[in-house]
């Protein structure tokens, strides 16, 4: 049995990925090569709870996501493949003790490549929640994790026309362009706060990524493709060329090209 289902579920390898397809989900991780051959191996059984892959090695209490096992291999945890059996018990053992979680950047939790993972401490993990993937035109927010700080990039986009989606000739005009730099989780967690301020209840469609799509109906980032794309040109820009994001000034600076904040008191924007 376990064997079929080994078989049936077997990671494709492309150049920079691993793609994983199990039931009616599918995982991208940045291409590892201890990480694709333990994901090959016979020994593992996936299974699904709560709507992600998770693995069963065969031994008590070795239970974990397909994020833990992806992001250990990226963080050099895991060294080897004849000792990584070892090293995950070793790693997943530090993570239970430090009270840290494996955050998924954008929110979307088939996103396992190396730019959407980063160990985060609980509480801001908690507070991030499921922030990032919440937002959507005419204001799309996409982070990345680059060596140890997290890039945001935040685009208002406001239709010149109101005409049929259909009509080719239709042009948007982007507002608000930024990219920003935030030094640690806590950073990261007050710019999107800051972000949620922003009016999102728009039903005009929006031009992202050469297709339409209307604000109420989709996320473009909710595609863990397009995220990816998105991450890989947060992570190609210079350092030097985003800007330090510092609590409380990113409200400021919206208000002077005269986008409109408003108070959501009381609701949770998680």
């Amino acid at each position: 049995m376990s064997k079929h289902r080994t078989k049936k579920y077997n990671p494709i390898r492309t150049r920079n990925y691993i793609i994983y397809p199990f039931r009616e989900v599918v995982d991208y991780q940045s291409y590892n090569d201890i990480l694709f051959q333990i994901l090959s191996q016979n020994c593992l059984s996936p299974f699904l709870f709560d709507g992600r892959i998770r693995f069963n090695d065969g031994r008590d209490n070795s239970k974990y996501r397909l994020s833990d096992l992806a992001y250990a291999c990226y963080n050099g945890d895991i060294t080897s493949f004849e000792t990584w059996k070892n090293e995950m018990q070793v790693f997943l053992d530090r993570k239970l003790s430090g009270a840290y979680q494996i955050d998924h950047a954008d929110s979307n939790v088939h996103n396992n490549t190396i730019l959407n993972l980063s160990m985060m401490d609980g509480e801001a993990n908690r507070a991030k929640a499921s922030k990032v993937g919440r937002f959507k035109p005419p204001l799309t927010v996409a982070v990345a994790y680059v060596s140890g700080e997290y890039r945001v990039h935040a685009e208002w986009s406001e239709l010149i026309s109101h005409m049929s989606i259909d009509d080719t000739h239709i042009q948007g005009k982007s507002i608000i362009n930024l990219n920003l730099l935030c030094c640690d989780e806590w950073a990261l967690v007050s710019c999107l706060d800051e972000l949620s301020f922003l009016e999102t209840d728009w039903s005009y469609p929006v031009k992202i990524k050469n297709r339409w799509i209307h604000s109420e109906q989709e996320n473009p980032y909710a595609d863990a493709r397009i995220s990816i794309s998105m991450q890989e040109c947060l992570a190609n820009m210079e350092r030097e060329d985003l800007n330090l994001y510092r609590p409380g000034q990113l409200k400021e600076r919206l208000k002077l090209v005269g986008v409109k904040p408003i108070l959501f008191l009381g609701e949770d924007r998680g």
